[in-house]
């Protein structure tokens, strides 16, 4: 679909949505200011309104802007802009386009005061500036302010009958714990520690959506996106994943072809480096994904959600408070997005030298400590009972080298640890050292 993408089309749009579509105006009137229109005669259209406003309470009507503004061209071109025809597009398309172009005025608006604010070094001014910015990148013309009880009998049934909500697993016991799948506008996470399968539960999960004809993202930010995708190939496939390796580029390409044509939804697998992308790097890739390539996802999978970087970090942070955001921003996104999102948690870390951790030593806190600095008689901070609590360091050993050794499963999963870790085996527990060996099985839960 074609649009004129010049800022004098979207300022007539937006004007004419502002005496057509009371819900656009509910919303635009608060910040509607003469300084966000380029074009003469639409500047002069929108300080008579504003004019107006101040001195009635209540937005004129087309006669009373007749009376209202002097100049004849100015009243000319609002005419025009009134005829303006719109019923080549989509309303839906034309509102989400002008919401767009309002935010982006709001957003330029708020770089501009932080610009000024930053130059004459008010730093009151640039948090209220920064406070400003974030409401501008958030802004929408959606005007949902609640479901009224007394008028939810519809909505409330469609809400227990509708299957459109929920998003099956394709885990038949899962899908009974989660009264039918992964819901709308919630986070559902698998924890587990290390090394248990919550990548594989994500790939066949986010294989079993796309096979029930959904629109599939799948952010990585630990594994390649190549490797997802092989893992969702060997499940959509029903093939052992080594044996993609040995397939021909015609075979693959025929599956994917016998898939292209079967399957409504489609798959995308994006990777970002661990801690370098964050809930608004999300949002733009989103976007991103709806323009270029008009999809939009109806579930999203996060592999997984602690290796995303919170969008706000103070300096006092440590590993819990930021996890503590980062979840946050990601229970936001996923109920503004009204789908729902599914990610991976890793209980229970191996903590490295250089994990950053708060003290207290000798009665003065320290924040962000490496554990490798920390000395008998610190009191290190922990979070027991989601209270804040400090232990006191009684004995520090010394560091120890270890080999590290790399166990490759028959899922192509890769495991990489000491040779004094053990695994669960069908011969009981067993480490490197204790004659682990190709050919062992280790041993998984398995779901129905």
């Amino acid at each position: 679909m074609s649009i004129d993408n010049s800022p004098a089309f979207f300022e007539k749009v937006l004007i004419k949505l502002l005496f057509t579509d009371e819900k656009v105006r509910e919303k635009i009137i608060p910040f509607l200011s003469e300084k966000y229109f380029d074009e003469k005669n639409n500047m002069n259209i929108i300080k008579n309104i504003i004019l107006y406003q101040c001195k009635y309470s209540k937005f004129p009507t087309v006669s009373e802007m007749k009376i209202a503004i002097e100049d004849k061209n100015t009243y000319d071109n609002l005419v025009e802009v009134l005829n303006l025809d719109l019923k080549e597009y989509d309303h839906t398309f034309i509102i989400d386009q002008i919401e767009d172009f309002f935010r982006n005025k709001l957003i330029s608006d708020c770089n501009t005061d932080i610009a000024i604010a930053l130059n004459e070094n008010k730093k009151d001014k640039i948090s209220e500036c920064i406070e400003k910015l974030s409401f501008a990148q958030s802004f929408t013309f959606n005007t949902d302010i609640g479901l009224d009880f007394k008028e939810s009998a519809e909505h409330m049934y469609n809400f227990y009958n509708n299957k459109d909500f929920t998003v099956p697993s394709g885990i038949k016991t899962l899908d009974t714990i989660l009264d039918g799948g992964f819901h709308n506008k919630t986070v559902t996470l698998f924890m587990a520690e290390t090394n248990l399968g919550k990548s594989m539960i994500l790939c066949s999960c986010a294989s079993n959506s796309l096979l029930n004809n959904k629109n599939v993202l799948y952010i990585t930010l630990e594994m390649s996106k190549e490797k997802i995708t092989n893992r969702i190939y060997a499940n959509t496939f029903n093939i052992d994943s080594p044996e993609l390796k040995f397939m021909s580029k015609d075979k693959i390409a025929a599956k994917i072809d016998f898939f292209k044509n079967s399957l409504k939804g489609n798959l995308v697998v994006v990777h970002y480096p661990q801690k370098t992308a964050n809930v608004n790097n999300i949002r733009f890739l989103l976007k991103e994904l709806k323009e270029k390539k008009k999809f939009v996802p109806d579930i999203v999978y996060l592999d997984y959600m602690e290796l995303l970087k919170a969008i706000y970090i103070n300096k006092s942070d440590n590993s819990y408070s930021e996890d503590k955001r980062v979840s946050s921003e990601v229970c936001g996104i996923a109920a503004e997005t009204d789908i729902p999102w599914v990610s991976g948690w890793q209980g229970k870390r191996c903590l490295e030298l250089f994990t950053k951790i708060n003290i207290i030593r000798n009665d003065i806190i320290k924040n962000n400590i490496y554990i490798k600095d920390i000395e008998v008689n610190d009191y290190i901070e922990t979070i027991q009972n989601n209270e804040i609590k400090y232990n006191k360091v009684i004995k520090k050993y010394d560091i120890e080298e270890n080999d590290c050794y790399e166990i490759t499963l028959k899922s192509g999963k890769k495991i990489i640890c000491s040779a004094k870790h053990l695994f669960p085996t069908n011969n009981g527990l067993k480490n490197i050292k204790l004659g682990l060996k190709i050919g062992d099985k280790l041993t998984v839960r398995q779901c129905n």
